[in-house]
């Protein structure tokens, strides 16, 4: 697609992995965060069962939520794949 050779070394093969990694635990653990928040802003301390809508809501909006964070390191990990280079750096 961008006329790059194809590498089998490791070094490039494997580069941006730890950005993907972090990428990936932030996107869950920012679902689960934001889902769980929403869920206890919906109720507002009541002891009831989410609706199948507000269920669907919640975790619609803690998806586009992650979704920012998520961004950033994804394009880090595309410039970690092409150009080299550590997430500091």
């Amino acid at each position: 697609q961008q006329k790059v050779r194809v590498s089998l070394d490791p070094r490039i093969m494997y580069r941006g992995t730890p950005a993907s990694m972090l990428a990936d635990g932030t996107l869950i653990g920012a679902q689960f965060w934001v889902c769980g928040f929403l869920q206890k802003l919906i109720v507002k301390g009541n002891p009831r069962d989410l609706t199948f809508a507000e269920e669907v809501g919640s975790a619609y909006l803690a998806g586009f939520a992650s979704g920012v964070p998520c961004t950033v390191l994804e394009l880090t990990m595309i410039q970690q794949q092409r150009f080299g280079g550590t997430l500091p750096g």
